[in-house]
């Protein structure tokens, strides 16, 4: 795959989401525990919990990066000095 075609393809999951089914369980479990704890009246600290608070690790992450062509340009770079 060339750095063109994955350009692409992260460029897709950013408009459509996940293209991996394991990533869209991740975000349906999300949403089935944020609607169990909604229901059950839990909360947080006086406050109440956010979907967000269930998202899985990585998308935690990924929200947490900046969007810019810089953060993207690296991560592609370091993807490629690991397949070397």
């Amino acid at each position: 795959m060339t750095a063109a075609e994955l350009t692409e393809w992260v460029a897709y999951e950013r408009v459509y989401g996940p293209i991996l089914v394991h990533e869209r369980i991740d975000l349906g479990f999300a949403q089935l525990s944020y609607y169990l704890v909604s229901l059950l009246g839990q909360k947080k600290r006086g406050q109440q919990y956010k979907l967000r608070d269930f998202f899985p690790g990585w998308l935690r992450d990924l929200m947490r990066r900046p969007d810019d062509g810089k953060h993207l340009g690296a991560a592609l770079e370091e993807w490629a000095d690991a397949d070397d």
